[in-house]
């Protein structure tokens, strides 16, 4: 209060939700345990409450938004006062105000909360934990449990410079905020998407989120990993254990857009990178914790079950993966990226049986084999010095410079030492690079994605620029240790003040595109940013000679 009298204030709260998607059915109301507003629907609750030295709500109202006439309990508030209406339902709103009296150059603090749970014990019951304490040391206390992460993380990236070291704690930190406490990890919660199709990306793909996890648990946080299990085990199913497309955070199936044919399992369509990458996180877990029971009998129960399926859906006649979806979720067809991600499951499950003394070892060892052979033998297009991006459904070569093909690269399929190996490289980085001042890697010639430009191949995406970075690491020579370190530059430019990185941006402006945070594209940098600290020496020599 910088008055020369006392006064008094007012701070005014105005919640107006869309329950599970609509405001149709919603319930707000005055909860007199609680002394806070509850907006409900089914097993949606949210808690509005706050709390001022006078004490908690001063004045509050419920009432009808957007309906007949009526705007919302906003409109209650300009007078100053409200007026007090308990409940209401349908397309509601509610508003709440908190009071303090301030002597001349006076100050005050005023707490606001949200509480969010299943139903109203929940709610209240979480609430309660507020009693007694205030905000500042709720905040304390989440902040130290950010830093025991963060302390974790600093000694997996020690090596690298101090800018880098944040963005990468940083990118810890959203990835936080994507993880269910059901183990699924949520793909982007923008909803800016909706803007363009009635859709969006809070949906868990089994694909970003076994990459998001396996991230996580190489910065030493296992805890992702061990709920994602679980939430695996709930999704799988013995008779089909193929992955759906996505999920949502509870399990169900998410909305899709890939036909249903007979072809396959049950007619349900399969995007096959997406289990063999689940199977590859599981092994992953495994093998960061060999010798616990717990994670045998996990093997067992859902790693043997997703490789015994991956292993028989193959052509016995070439060795390749059947025809699925692509990792775009586009095209049908037995792809590079599909090829590099069931053959990198079928070689983890190998060696984790091996361990166990399993038999299916040696078959599952040779399945990753048969699809080596058969992608080095069927999918190099030596005229385009590239390995292709997919053969169609009827074996028909489609030569599209993809840039997911560096993950035969990035799995061990393809030996930085081989001779297909570098010209992939290089054919990818010359035909997808973004020449404008921006840069970066566009996904596909082509790319029609909310495309900009058809003078250019496509948009710049943070994670097909960072799988470039990651290849140029295999390689031990300075210049392509050098032109990585430009690439994760590159991703730290187009990243926002917050450290937030999209999913693409503006080939001419930089800005973002899509959705923005995209948590694939944060474990995209954690991945890069591991692999650069194996270059430790690089920075130490650098420091020497500075």
């Amino acid at each position: 209060n910088r008055a020369g009298q006392e006064r008094e204030v007012r701070l005014f709260q105005h919640n107006d939700l869309r329950i599970a998607g609509t405001e149709i059915g919603d319930t707000a109301l005055f909860d007199p345990v609680s002394e806070a507003l509850i907006h409900y629907k089914g097993a949606h609750w949210f808690l509005f409450g706050g709390r001022s030295s006078n004490g908690g709500l001063f004045e509050f109202a419920t009432g009808i938004k957007d309906f007949g006439g009526f705007e919302g309990t906003w409109r209650d508030a300009e007078d100053g006062h409200l007026s007090g209406h308990p409940i209401s339902q349908g397309s509601v709103d509610s508003t709440f105000s908190l009071a303090v009296r301030l002597g001349p150059n006076e100050s005050a603090n005023l707490e606001l909360w949200i509480v969010a749970g299943t139903d109203l014990e929940d709610v209240r019951s979480r609430t309660a934990s507020l009693n007694g304490a205030s905000l500042l040391e709720v905040l304390a206390q989440a902040r130290s449990a950010s830093e025991n992460l963060n302390l974790a993380a600093l000694a997996q990236i020690h090596a690298l410079p101090q800018e880098w070291r944040l963005a990468t704690l940083q990118s810890l930190q959203i990835l936080r905020s994507h993880l269910d406490a059901g183990g699924a990890v949520i793909a982007a919660n923008d909803s800016d998407i909706m803007k363009t199709a009635r859709a969006h990306y809070s949906y868990c793909w089994p694909r970003d989120a076994s990459l998001t996890v396996m991230a996580l648990d190489a910065l030493g946080w296992g805890d992702p990993s061990e709920r994602w299990v679980r939430f695996l085990a709930s999704v799988v199913q013995p008779d089909r254990p193929g992955l759906f497309q996505k999920y949502r955070p509870d399990g169900r199936w998410g909305a899709s857009w890939h036909p249903w044919n007979e072809t396959f399992p049950h007619g349900v369509p399969l995007q096959l990178d997406q289990t063999a990458l689940a199977l590859v996180s599981l092994c992953d877990r495994l093998e960061r914790r060999a010798g616990d029971e717990r994670e045998s009998e996990a093997f067992q129960t859902l790693a043997k079950p997703l490789a015994e399926f991956l292993y028989g859906f193959r052509s016995p006649k070439t060795g390749f993966p059947l025809p699925s979806y692509d990792l775009w979720e586009e095209r049908l067809g037995v792809h590079a990226f599909t090829c590099a991600t069931v053959f990198w499951a079928l070689d983890r499950a190998s060696a984790w049986a091996l361990r166990l003394g399993d038999a299916s070892s040696e078959r599952w060892a040779a399945g990753a084999s048969e699809i080596r052979s058969a992608v080095l033998q069927g999918m190099y297009d030596a005229s385009g010095g590239c390995f292709l991006r997919r053969l169609d459904p009827d074996g028909k070569p489609d030569p599209t410079i993809d840039a997911s093909a560096l993950w035969l690269l990035l799995v061990g399929l393809v030996a930085p030492d081989h001779e297909f190996a570098h010209s992939t490289l290089q054919a990818i980085e010359e035909r997808l690079w973004v020449r404008t001042e921006v840069g970066g890697l566009a996904r596909y010639e082509d790319d029609y994605y909310f495309r900009v430009s058809h003078d250019l191949p496509g948009n710049p995406w943070v994670i097909c620029t960072l799988w470039l970075a990651r290849c140029h690491l295999l390689f031990d020579a300075d210049d392509h240790l050098a032109r990585a370190i430009d690439l994760m530059k590159w991703a730290q430019k187009v990243a926002a003040l917050t450290g937030v990185l999209p999913e693409q941006v503006h080939p001419y402006t930089g800005e973002p595109l899509s959705v923005s945070p995209l948590a694939w594209s944060h474990s995209e940098w954690i991945s890069a940013a591991l692999a650069l600290n194996e270059k430790a020496t690089f920075f130490e020599g650098a420091a020497k000679t500075s």
